[in-house]
């Protein structure tokens, strides 16, 4: 079973949930994509994707699994030499990682008035787990999921409010998962892995 997945989600979420299912069912070979892009489920390019978007593809299958709270991150590293940052009231003035060619973590400080000006997002890059690692070595500010974060013990968790809402998880399927007894059942076995991890914060 092929499985198209985010960088982030593919190595910090699926590793443990995978473990689970070839425990369970040893003779499921799973092939793991991990990519930012939009594969083609119709062009059989997977059989199942975890997304953070609702798939505007016709002729799949989709659930949406549960949402995935996201947090604003300092290490402790970056803080002990630029300062506490207490609040988004806090952040004109830091270094934030945004994104390169998907601005979307730039356009959500400017729709929530934070007064991060473009110049604060001094590294750039689409490579989640790239910038992760840069977070955690100390470079600055930076978005991730609150599970991930909140376990990590070199990173402090900033008090954003409401202004960085949750990612939605959905799980997306071909048409073949209505007659392959094993596209559903890996299908089902994500759907109840991802919730529980979630779920556990």
């Amino acid at each position: 079973v092929r499985i198209t997945a985010s960088e982030m989600v593919a190595t910090f979420l699926l590793p443990a949930i995978l473990v689970e299912l070839a425990d369970e069912q040893p003779n499921i070979q799973v092939e793991l994509v991990s990519s930012n892009q939009t594969e083609n489920l119709l062009l059989r390019e997977a059989d199942i994707a975890v997304r953070m978007y609702r798939p505007t593809q016709t002729d799949v299958f989709t659930r949406k699994i549960a949402e995935m709270p996201i947090g604003l991150f300092a290490a402790h590293s970056y803080i002990q030499r630029h300062g506490m940052i207490e609040d988004v009231s806090d952040l004109p003035g830091h270094r934030i990682l945004g994104s390169d060619r998907f601005d979307m973590i730039q356009r959500g400080f400017k729709e929530a008035n934070a007064g991060v000006s473009a110049e604060a997002f001094t590294f750039r890059s689409d490579a989640q787990v790239a910038s992760w690692e840069m977070l955690r070595a100390g470079y600055g500010l930076g978005i991730g999921p609150q599970f991930l974060g909140r376990s990590d013990d070199t990173l402090r968790e900033i008090d954003t409010g409401d202004i960085i809402p949750p990612l939605p998880l959905w799980l997306t399927a071909h048409s073949e998962l209505k007659t392959s007894r094993r596209v559903r059942f890996v299908f089902d076995f994500l759907a109840d892995g991802l919730k529980r991890r979630l779920a556990a914060g």
